[in-house]
C-alpha cells in the first residue's frame, strides 16, 4: 500500500515570527543573534542572504556586508510557541505528525483521506489553515516517502504546493545536490565531493558495490535514497515521563570550570526532585547547546543511581568531557533524568546499620536548606 506523506515547512520561521511582532521589518534585512559584540548568528532573513550573510557567521563581520542589517536577539520561547501551535494546526489533519524542528513537520496523511480528500487537497488546506490562522508563509511538498516530499518543499514557493506522483521520484530528486540526502553530513559530503559526485542524479549512478565499498553500510542508504526509495515512517514524538533542567549562561563561555560548576548546580536540583518524589532515574542525558546554536548531546544508563550529589556529578563530569566536541563556546546546558520508576524499599542483607558520613552530611544539608532555604548551605563546587 503506497503512502501519502506531506512535509510542511515555514521558511526562516523565527524571522516571520519576529516580522509578525514587528511589520515594520517586512523588507529590512534581520539578523538574530544575542546581544554581544562576539556574538554568532542564529538566524538570517533572505534579504540579509542575497547580500552573503549566513547563520554561524559573527556579527561584527555580517554587518560589514551588510550596514542596514536589523539585529535582534532571539526570542525562543516565542518561537517554540508559534511552533507547538503550528503543529497543533497540522495535528487536525492528521494525528500521525513529525516535528523535525521549528516550523518543520511530517505529515502521514494516508489514513485521512476519507476526511478531508486527497493528499494534494490536504496540502492545500494545511497551507490554508496556516496563513488564516498563523500568516506564516508555508511551504508544502506531497509525495510517497519523507525524502521526496522534503526535497519537494525545497522546490516550491511560499504558500504553493509542489506534488511528485508515485513512480516519478527518482526522476523529481535527480537534479538537487546531495547534501539534501539524510545522513549526508559535512564529513559525507566532502567525501562525495572528493569522488565527483555533486547531484543526486551523479550519485544514482554509481553501483551499489562501489558505495558500500567507500561508504560501508551507509553506502546502501546512499543508494536507496539516490533512487527515491525512503522506507522511513512518520514516527510522533514519545513523551515518557522524566526530570528536566535547563540553565541559559549569563554569558557564553569554554571554560571547562564554569561549566563544570553549572553542572554541578542543576545535578543538585534534579537529585532534590528524585528525593522529593522517591523515584530512581535508569539515565541520564546531557544536552549542550553552543553559541552559534548548533547542538551535541550524550547520554549514558545508570545502573545503580546514586542518591547524593557528589556521586552524580562523577558521572555528570564524565559525560561533559564526552559531550563537549567543539571549541566553540557554550551557551546553554540542558540535562533530563528519565527511565524513572519508584525507589524500592527493600532492605539488602547485608546493609551496614550505620549511615556513611556522606549520607549524614547531605541529610544535614537537606534539614538546613528545607527551613532556611536552597542557598543557605552550597557546595564549594558550584
Amino acid at each position: 500500500m503506497g503512502r501519502d506523506i506531506i512535509h510542511a515547512g515555514a521558511a526562516a520561521f523565527p524571522i516571520q515570527i519576529e516580522r509578525l511582532r514587528n511589520p515594520k521589518l517586512q523588507s529590512y534585512p534581520i539578523l538574530l543573534a544575542p546581544p554581544n559584540d562576539r556574538a554568532v548568528i542564529f538566524a538570517v532573513s533572505d534579504e540579509a542572504r542575497q547580500a552573503g550573510i549566513r547563520a554561524g557567521m559573527l556579527v561584527n563581520a555580517a554587518l560589514k556586508l551588510c550596514r542596514d542589517a536589523v539585529v535582534l536577539p532571539p526570542n525562543e520561547p516565542l518561537y517554540f510557541r508559534a511552533a507547538a501551535e503550528m503543529n497543533r494546526i497540522l495535528g487536525e489533519l492528521t494525528p500521525v505528525l513529525e516535528p523535525v524542528r521549528q516550523g518543520q513537520t511530517f505529515l502521514d496523511v494516508t489514513g485521512s483521506h476519507r476526511l478531508f480528500g486527497g493528499a494534494v487537497n490536504i496540502g492545500h488546506k494545511a497551507l490554508k489553515e496556516i496563513q488564516s490562522r498563523l500568516h506564516l508563509n508555508l511551504r508544502v511538498g506531497v509525495a510517497s516517502n519523507k525524502l521526496v516530499s522534503r526535497i519537494a518543499t525545497c522546490a516550491s514557493s511560499p504558500n504553493e504546493l509542489e506534488f511528485v506522483r508515485q513512480g516519478e521520484e527518482a526522476h523529481f530528486i535527480a537534479p538537487f545536490h546531495v547534501y539534501l540526502l539524510p545522513q549526508v553530513t559535512q564529513k559525507v559530503h566532502e567525501q562525495l565531493l572528493a569522488l565527483n559526485i555533486n547531484r543526486i542524479h551523479e550519485l544514482a549512478l554509481v553501483s551499489l558495490s562501489h558505495l558500500t565499498l567507500v561508504f560501508g553500510k551507509l553506502g546502501i542508504q546512499l543508494h536507496n535514497y539516490a533512487q527515491g526509495i525512503d522506507p522511513r515512517p512518520v514516527l510522533p514524538p514519545t513523551h515518557s515521563p522524566g526530570i528536566m533542567e535547563l540553565k541559559i549562561l549569563d554569558d557564553d563561555t569554554n571554560d571547562i570550570e564554569l561549566l563544570q560548576a553549572n553542572l554541578f548546580v542543576m545535578l543538585e536540583q534534579v537529585v532534590g526532585q528524585l528525593r522529593k518524589t522517591r523515584t530512581i532515574a535508569q539515565k541520564l542525558r546531557l544536552f549542550v547547546r553552543y553559541s552559534d546554536y548548533r547542538e551535541d548531546k550524550a547520554d549514558t544508563r545508570l545502573p545503580e543511581v546514586p542518591d547524593y550529589e557528589i556521586q552524580l556529578f562523577t558521572i555528570g563530569h564524565d559525560l561533559l568531557e564526552r559531550t563537549l566536541r567543539r571549541r566553540v563556546r557554550v551557551r546553554q546546558l540542558a540535562i533530563k533524568l528519565w527511565g524513572l520508576k519508584p525507589k524500592s524499599t527493600q532492605l539488602t542483607l547485608f546493609a551496614s546499620n550505620q549511615p556513611s558520613k556522606t549520607e549524614i552530611a547531605m541529610r544535614a544539608m537537606e534539614k538546613i536548606r528545607t527551613r532556611w532555604g536552597y542557598d543557605a548551605i552550597r557546595f564549594a563546587r558550584g
